[in-house]
């Protein structure tokens, strides 16, 4: 009996702190007083996806010729099709057999909660009527009609709600960027302005619109700024896809077909395909036994639910309108299958795969490896559509009766940080003042002298910011650079030494590089320290930084919404050499100005948290608590790696990590 009621326990406590999670990212936006993620977006966990338009009518094949390579829907890409030879598709598009209710209502019968319709793919052609081209459906073609109205009337009548995808680039416009081989191109000013036009009709002609789908292109600050300001502004409840980039987006989205290996704290979706070759309707697509893909596409609807994200499954129908009878069947197949074993085939995972999940976070909270340790709270974070990342949002602790203090660097004076309480109570706490912490030998900090190499840079080619790092081989070459054979053998690996511009004393390092866009610099160094111990140093940042100490992870970041800042970072060095090594990403710079330098304040200081975080509520009581910085918003990341929360009174003391410096092990506190 106690074991169940403790399993009850843990369960109450797993679903109170990720809605609470959550409800430490919801901002208000703009002074409305709206606040996201909408809460019948959240509650909606399975959607219908639609890819309509002219290349379904093409169906895959060009000049009577299967096309292959790439996506269906991008069709006029992948077979080097003449603009005005794909524009001719539009003369033969009649679409006899559309019926937006029979769309609607088989997305109802499947147990989905609302319909995502694509407005506008690459290729520019308007699956709507819109007062800004006449490359549109409503206009160029015979059918006509205007098929997104038709959608959006029957979504209101059936009780299911309407969503909108639109592509950021523009394979028509003739002010867009033109095809390219990866679709994340930049978007000039005179085709922003059109995307500002007609986001702008779509969201004040067809009526409440759950989420708009932003898709590909890769945006400036403020471009994807300007896009999400003016979407709150018409359609304050609207969700806006992650994909807007630069983490200006309400919900992220994973790659196409990807599911995270990992539980996401933010608003967050998959995006499945019914057959991974493509999203548009394909005539020779092998389709096989409808029982197989049920199973298939089950499994992964489980998968993402058990991780807490949302659902959208694609259909691609015909040029003629008509739903595919193999995606229908898998739909309907879909949904015997989950109505046996849920009430609500959107709002309820299987029950056993739920429990097993509760188990599992239950075992990481409680297991004595774990328990002092700041638990991150992973979002994604998002440049573009090549550019995202696994970051941190956040942290999340479980916090006993007693008073906690927080241990912080002078890196992050002047930071605001909000705590929020599975009671759902909020605590604004500043990052000012505090008691300097000593380290075990009484110092403030390392204060023996350390050395440094030159450096050494090494140039890759990649055009993203992701989770791949470096090649392990480059990685291995400059682990130890210590005599002149281990510089050879760095040459070899693609590594070129560099000198040192401008060092008056100390570690200090000042280097620029020109840098094409979207590509990568590495810089390495070997710090050698006399003894074990922190050092804090300011490096001078690109876009995006990334900084490895010794093999291991110390800071990752994308600078999304302001242009890049100076970061301060604790080096937990060991006595002896050390490789540092820094990843360095350009986006529309020509050059890349990296800076090193030691010559920062070395303190750290210990902060009480506030009274009202601390109290007692009830006997024993085990509270989790989420903190993050104050304006966080999407996956943007949060930076704050060396931050420790240590109770100080009140039984049994903690100290609480986070879990790169259980990594490096911590020999300052």
């Amino acid at each position: 009996m106690k074991k169940i009621w403790i399993f009850g326990f843990l369960m109450f406590f797993f679903i109170v702190s990720i809605k609470n999670i959550r409800a430490a990212g919801v901002l208000e936006k703009d002074g409305s007083g709206n606040k996201k993620p909408d809460a019948q977006w959240t509650q909606n966990k399975y959607s219908m996806f639609v890819h309509w338009g002219l290349y379904s009518l093409a169906g895959g094949v060009w000049d009577g010729k299967p096309v292959e390579q790439g996506y269906s829907e991008q069709i006029q890409s992948f077979a080097g099709i003449f603009s005005d030879y794909y524009a001719g598709l539009a003369d033969e598009f009649t679409a006899p057999r559309w019926n937006a209710d029979s769309v609607v209502l088989l997305a109802k019968a499947g147990g989905m909660g609302s319909v995502v319709f694509t407005a506008k793919h690459h290729d520019g052609f308007s699956m709507y009527k819109t007062a800004y081209s006449k490359f549109n459906v409503a206009e160029a073609t015979p059918f006509g009609r205007d098929p997104l109205m038709e959608l959006s009337r029957s979504c209101a009548k059936h009780g299911l709600k309407l969503g909108i995808y639109f592509s950021l680039i523009d394979w028509h416009f003739p002010q867009a960027y033109p095809v390219s081989s990866h679709n994340a191109d930049p978007v000039t000013p005179e085709h922003h302005r059109f995307n500002l036009c007609q986001v702008r009709e779509l969201l004040t002609n067809y009526g409440p619109v759950s989420e708009i789908w932003f898709d590909m292109g890769s945006l400036t600050r403020q471009q994807s700024g300007e896009l999400y300001r003016l979407v709150n502004q018409l359609q304050p409840q609207c969700m806006v896809s992650g994909r807007l980039g630069n983490d200006w987006g309400d919900f992220a989205v994973m790659a196409d077909n990807a599911v995270p290996d990992f539980r996401i704290g933010i608003p967050w979706q998959s995006a499945v395909s019914m057959f991974r070759e493509t999203w548009g309707y394909r005539s020779w697509q092998k389709r096989g036994r409808v029982a197989d893909k049920v199973a298939e596409k089950l499994e992964t609807y489980k998968n993402v639910l058990k991780h807490g994200g949302h659902f959208l499954l694609n259909i691609g129908p015909r040029g003629d309108g008509s739903v595919v009878d193999f995606e229908k069947e898998v739909i309907l197949g879909m949904a015997r299958e989950i109505n046996r074993y849920s009430v609500d085939a959107g709002k309820v995972v299987l029950l056993a795969e739920n429990e097993a999940l509760v188990q599992d976070r239950a075992n990481v909270l409680y297991n004595h490896n774990y328990v002092c340790d700041l638990l991150p709270v992973y979002g994604y974070s998002c440049f573009d559509y090549y550019s995202s990342f696994r970051s941190i949002v956040g942290y999340e602790f479980l916090m006993k009766e007693g008073e906690y203090a927080l241990v912080y660097h002078s890196g992050d004076k002047g930071k605001e940080l909000v705590f929020t309480t599975s009671h759902g109570e909020k605590y604004h706490l500043r990052l000012k003042g505090g008691v300097p912490v000593k380290n075990k030998k009484g110092q403030d900090m390392l204060n023996a002298p350390v050395s440094m190499t030159a450096g050494f840079l090494l140039e890759r080619g990649r055009n993203s910011f992701n989770e791949r790092f470096i090649d392990p081989e480059a990685l291995a070459a400059v682990s130890n650079i210590i005599t002149k054979a281990d510089l050879a053998q760095a040459a070899e690996a693609g590594w070129k030494s560099i000198k040192n511009e401008g060092r008056p004393s100390g570690m200090q390092f000042e280097y620029t590089v020109p840098v094409g866009e979207k590509k990568n610099v590495w810089f390495a160094h070997t710090l050698d320290a006399p003894a074990e111990g922190t050092v804090l140093a300011r490096f001078g940042t690109a876009d995006a930084m990334e900084i490895w100490l010794n093999g291991v992870q110390l800071f990752k970041k994308g600078y999304t919404h302001t242009a890049p800042v100076p970061e301060i970072v604790g080096l937990p060095l060991k006595k002896g050499a050390n490789t540092l090594v820094v990843k360095l990403h350009n986006r529309f710079e020509e050059e890349i100005h990296y800076s090193f330098s030691a010559n920062v304040p070395q303190q750290f200081y210990k902060l009480k948290l506030p009274d009202g975080l601390c109290k007692k509520h009830n006997e024993d009581e085990i509270r989790m608590v989420t903190v993050q910085p104050a304006g966080a918003m999407g996956g943007m990341d949060i930076g704050l790696r060396d931050l420790v929360i240590e109770k100080v009174s009140g039984g049994e003391k903690e100290k609480l990590i986070t879990p790169r410096r259980r990594k490096t092990l911590d020999v300052v506190m």
